[in-house]
């Protein structure tokens, strides 16, 4: 997936709203997700709610374990990440090297 077919997809499900907002969010928990290894695993119920919203997408795959929600990357969030860093969105971050490694 690349950033301006998922942009497309982000603008079909908003009712309004800036939907590059919403990308830079979803490059954010992206990179979070994969900076703690892949996985993340959160009792909060603003962070799982947006978690929810980028499985939507088809980018996250959820499960829940006694009232903690676990969120992993999916191939297809992977690819999107190198089409975030070369569009700019990590800004030449420099753990990004990392993150193409693995």
């Amino acid at each position: 997936m690349e950033v301006e077919e998922l942009d497309k997809l982000v603008t079909e499900k908003m009712k309004s709203g800036d939907s590059k907002a919403f990308l830079r969010s979803i490059a954010h928990w992206l990179k979070k997700i994969k900076n703690e290894g892949g996985e993340y695993s959160t009792g909060d119920e603003k962070e799982v709610r947006t978690l929810k919203s980028i499985e939507s997408l088809g980018l996250l795959e959820t499960s829940e374990i006694r009232n903690i929600t676990v969120a992993f990357l999916t191939p297809k969030a992977e690819e999107l990440m190198k089409d975030f860093f070369r569009k700019g969105y990590y800004m030449q971050d420099p753990g990004f090297d990392k993150l193409l490694k693995s």
